[in-house]
């Protein structure tokens, strides 16, 4: 069988579903079942990379701790069970100083997901990730922030059907009735459904995620001609081995790898927005095409409060601060600022009257 699982030659694989009832309504396990019949969208364990990222958002967010929240973005070293110093860096190389959580999910900022991990516990985030579906090992160390831990691509894509609805994790569902050859119902099978995520976490994790496709690291998809309202993350593992895009409608929830199947370098610069992004929007394109009809997503739910946050200090914004630093952010109810947390970061000029 080890002949029929490895090929020298890059290879992919795509799953998509139907986030109402689990439905697998595309899967390709490789490039050519002739030559290797081993289903890479079932069966290959691969890092996730930064397609790993939601799920400590999702602990945070659901702990209390605003999209606002800000992080600061900036070396550390982190001492591993061996002795060893862990440090981190981001892919551009560089940092970014103080920046709120949501602007780290949208350009995909390695040190402020590790930090965030660090401030909610990696024990509380890799037991969201096994709530959403996750059944693969998932050690309680920092380096799963960025996806240092294996996941079926399977599992990661029926985990990101919690956030196309709003907190309600479906299985994926392969075959719906078996009959016999009289046409004689032998067994249905029903739509495997648990809620693993409140709707206000839910709500605010995929409207942080929309920004990601929007004007984030999934932003190709748009140049692409992908215009429907999504939401979705890249990820990219350490090398250029593995590149990821996990997205969704409201339609449909779809994820794509790109890898060899012994993991080497794909190529320099071979990111998730560079080589899965592409394929997921073309796929997608398409595939809302032969859709009778296209759903929206949910509305915000009750618990939810918006306010005006300057971008700079992650708390309200006040008539000083520049309106390109001014967004509108979702908080859950006794999450958002008090009245007197206002920006310190902007401040009257000495010369205004």
């Amino acid at each position: 069988m080890h002949e029929l699982t490895n090929t020298d030659y890059l290879q992919g694989a795509l799953l998509a579903m139907d986030p109402a009832d689990g439905g697998i309504r595309a899967m390709v396990g490789g490039r050519n079942f002739w030559e290797s019949k081993f289903n890479r969208a079932v069966q290959a364990l691969r890092q996730p990379g930064s397609a790993f990222k939601p799920f400590v958002y999702s602990a945070a967010i659901d702990n209390g701790i605003p999209a606002c929240q800000v992080v600061e973005d900036s070396p550390i070293a982190i001492e591993q069970a061996d002795g060893t110093l862990w440090r981190p860096s981001n892919y551009s190389g560089k940092f970014r100083g103080s920046i709120t959580m949501r602007a780290g999910m949208v350009s995909s900022i390695n040190l402020v997901a590790i930090k965030t991990l660090m401030t909610v516990g990696a024990e509380t985030v890799a037991a969201y990730a096994r709530k959403m579906g996750i059944t693969t090992k998932i050690p309680a160390v920092e380096s799963i922030a960025v996806g240092s831990a294996d996941v079926y691509p399977i599992e990661l894509v029926s985990a990101y059907t919690t956030f196309a609805n709003l907190g309600v994790r479906v299985a994926p569902m392969a075959i719906t009735a078996i009959t016999d050859r009289n046409g004689n119902l032998v067994r249905r099978y029903r739509p495997v459904r648990e809620e693993v995520l409140s709707k206000q976490s839910a709500y605010i994790v995929l409207d942080m995620m929309r920004n990601v496709v929007d004007f984030g690291t999934g932003a190709g998809t748009r140049k692409l001609g992908f215009t429907l309202p999504a939401g979705g993350k890249t990820g990219t593992t350490n090398d250029y081995t593995d590149a990821w895009f996990v997205g969704y409608t409201a339609d449909l929830v779809c994820g794509v790898w790109v890898g060899f199947d012994q993991p080497q370098r794909i190529t320099n610069r071979g990111t998730g927005s560079v080589l899965a992004v592409p394929i997921w929007a073309n796929f997608m394109r398409d595939a809302h095409e032969t859709l009778a009809e296209i759903h929206e997503f949910p509305a915000p739910p009750e618990g939810l409060t918006t306010r005006l946050i300057c971008k700079n200090s992650g708390l309200l914004a006040t008539r000083f601060c520049p309106e390109e630093r001014v967004y509108t952010e979702i908080f859950k109810v006794g999450t958002e600022p008090a009245d007197y947390e206002q920006c310190y970061v902007h401040k009257p000029s000495i010369y205004s009257r």
